[in-house]
């Protein structure tokens, strides 16, 4: 495949000039100029005549890579004065110009141009667009709870009353002043608490969405039809880092360093789309059970659903995103996909002067600019088949992902004594 270069060349300058009172009449002078090539390209792949491929029906995308640098160096100019303690007569007086594309490696401060869970994440929206599309729904889970929903109202009510009850009991005991008490009111309060949450969080409120839910998906079936449609979901991820001072090259006024410090602002895009032909009519073998998701390769997923605990197990891990994605697909074709990731990288450099020699004293004036250097990288890839996501550990941005909620579940079934009969949060 034919490709351009676009490499970007940027300049390194650093000169300067120096006096010394122990050489009367002399003036030292140093400089060092170099460049630094950052290397990108694009490729050529084109299809002119793809118009007619569409309208044709079939497939016009190709695959496309691209990336390069652009921005400006840092800029500082500065003038020193040296001062000896033991003879203050000894002086140094020295100016210089500094010209820095970066005293380190651009591309070793990028780090994140991939993320797995971002891409899964993507993915997952594509395919919840397509089923919504479908109006499709496991009603399976909410079968099966809607047994427990008479005795989690009654539950509820109960722990309602007791809860006011204790919270009563509670306030009598902070009037009586008596820390022993408060302790004891306390801890019956928060065991109330933790109750009422429990029943709630995993037991009314996600079974009666689910009939809400069921209720929508009994009128979407009846009025069904196929449909053609494009559709696209993206992901993104921001992200920032900082990098502490390190020494640039040369000196050329004796005992002062220049330094450099970096500020790195990420951001990484992934969009996954394309063209689909949903088969939804009841002559396309598209039936209640399919609607509904009553059929065997659902049953993993509902399975997994139900099971005691996995809820915490998915705070962790992606095993029910994995297990929707693996057996429950959207029913129809594709007439093309595609796959968008965009990196970039944003890298601020911040010049300043040090002075390492104690013999005397320094004077050091520096006016600098920081340099801004901007990496950009696009991907795109043609893909033949809806992917599927693969079983993994969830990131620390995923895990912290609802934090406060997750935390309250956790710390309630940990104190609780009586644990909920139903373990399905209802979350993603």
């Amino acid at each position: 495949m034919p490709t351009q270069s676009l490499n970007t060349t940027f300049n390194k300058q650093h000169f300067g000039a120096y006096t010394d009172t122990r050489n009367p009449g002399t003036t030292f002078r140093s400089s060092f100029a170099s460049s630094v090539v950052a290397s990108g390209s694009r490729n050529l792949a084109s299809n002119p005549r793809w118009r007619d491929t569409v309208q044709k029906g079939q497939d016009a995308t190709l695959p496309y890579t691209r990336y390069h640098w652009e921005g400006h160096e840092a800029t500082m100019s500065y003038t020193t004065r040296y001062v000896n303690n033991a003879d203050p007569r000894i002086r140094q007086d020295g100016s210089a110009v500094l010209v820095s594309p970066s005293a380190v490696s651009l591309p070793s401060l990028i780090a994140g141009k991939t993320d797995q869970g971002l891409y899964d994440l993507a993915l997952t929206r594509l395919k919840r667009k397509l089923n919504g599309h479908m109006n499709r729904g496991n009603q399976l889970v909410p079968l099966a709870e809607l047994r427990e929903m008479r005795g989690l109202v009654r539950s509820l009510a109960e722990q309602s009353i007791r809860h006011l009850i204790v919270w009563a009991q509670f306030l009598g005991e902070v009037k009586k002043v008596s820390p022993r008490h408060m302790d004891i009111a306390a801890k019956r309060l928060r065991s109330a608490g933790q109750e009422l949450w429990l029943t709630w969080s995993f037991g009314i409120s996600p079974t009666v969405s689910s009939i809400q839910q069921a209720a929508k998906q009994i009128v979407a079936y009846l009025e069904r039809e196929d449909k053609t449609l494009t559709e696209r979901s993206g992901a993104r991820r921001v992200w920032s880092q900082g990098y502490g001072n390190s020494a640039i090259w040369n000196q050329v006024v004796p005992n002062v360093v220049p330094m450099s410090s970096y500020s790195v602002s990420c951001s990484l895009d992934y969009m996954i789309g394309g063209g689909f032909n949903l088969a939804l009519k009841s002559s396309n073998d598209y039936s209640a059970v399919d609607m509904f998701q009553f059929g065997l390769r659902d049953l993993p997923a509902v399975g997994w659903e139900l099971m005691p605990y996995s809820w915490a197990i998915d705070y962790f891990t992606n095993i029910g995103q994995y297990l929707d994605d693996t057996f429950i697909l959207p029913s129809g074709s594709t007439k093309y996909l595609f796959m968008n990731r965009l990196f970039k990288a944003v890298i601020t450099e911040t010049l300043s002067l040090k002075a390492n020699d104690t013999s005397g004293k320094y004077d050091l004036k520096p006016i600098s600019s920081p340099g801004v250097f901007t990496y950009t990288e696009f991907e795109r890839a043609k893909l033949g088949s809806l992917p599927r996501i693969g079983l993994r550990i969830k990131t620390a941005d995923e895990v912290a992902s609802h934090a406060v909620t997750k935390v309250l579940n956790l710390a309630a079934l940990l104190g609780s004594k009586h644990k909920p009969r139903l373990m399905h949060s209802g979350w993603d």
